[in-house]
């Protein structure tokens, strides 16, 4: 007989609500009690398995690194380069953001959360890591993350996020 984690099975569909009003209403205008009702669950019900709306969204962001990675290795097996596969990725978002408010509302709360800037960090400092490996051989290189992309010898910038090169 199969057992079912239904703790597990609740925190997913709260991530599949939340993912879903986020990416239709905004972040920014959904609430967790519009949440709750289309879950029929009581505020308190949700906010044990996630004790803020921000919690759901660093849990999708996490879910969306993991997604990039996939992808990522993907279209490395397809032929493409991973370079090529980040700057599709950048435009995409980029493009995303400029026609759609309710895009730019998630981009930029996800990037203005501490809690979704650690897994993203953690996530691009990988793929750092991985991409050049694949297109800097032998050399050393660092992962900075900064406020101002100013700087002239970076190879790859997304959002405050530079590689530099030595």
């Amino acid at each position: 007989m199969i057992r079912v984690d239904r703790k597990e099975l609740t925190r997913s569909e709260i991530v599949r609500v939340a993912a879903k009003c986020f990416l239709n209403d905004g972040y920014t205008k959904t609430t967790i009690n519009s949440m709750c009702k289309k879950l029929n669950m009581s505020p308190g019900n949700m906010t044990f398995h996630f004790p803020t709306k921000e919690h759901m969204l660093a849990e999708l962001v996490e879910m969306l690194c993991k997604y990039q990675w996939k992808m990522m290795k993907d279209e490395a097996k397809d032929g493409y380069c991973s370079i090529m596969a980040i700057c599709l990725e950048l435009l995409t978002i980029a493009s995303a953001c400029e026609q759609d408010e309710v895009a730019k509302d998630f981009f930029i709360s996800s990037y203005r959360s501490e809690m979704c800037m650690e897994h993203i960090r953690k996530n691009d400092t990988q793929r750092a890591k991985e991409v050049f490996k694949e297109c800097h051989h032998g050399g050393k290189y660092e992962v900075v993350y900064q406020d101002s992309l100013a700087c002239p010898c970076k190879l790859y910038a997304r959002f405050g996020v530079a590689w530099y090169f030595s």
